[in-house]
């Protein structure tokens, strides 16, 4: 059995807030009950959270386009990209 370094750096990404760990499960579970075998593709992913950073047809509700910018600093950052 080989080190799955995928997984542990998830693991140590998830460590750094609880309160992210707790949303992360929830999406994982998500994603694992939409396609158990397979997950989902990234483009079906992105598209989604696309479509919740934008407030899906009311812009009102969505995450904020003001906070566009910083979500992908913070997304590469906790990626290491």
């Amino acid at each position: 059995m080989s080190f799955d370094t995928g997984r542990w750096r998830r693991q140590y990404l998830l460590n750094e807030s609880p309160e992210a760990n707790i949303i992360a499960r929830e999406i994982d579970s998500i994603l694992q009950k939409h396609d158990p075998e397979h997950g989902i593709s990234y483009v079906i992913f992105a598209q989604a959270v696309a479509e919740v950073l934008k407030g899906f047809d009311d812009p009102d509700s969505g995450y904020g386009a003001h906070n566009y910018e910083a979500f992908v600093k913070e997304l590469r950052r906790a990626l290491g990209i």
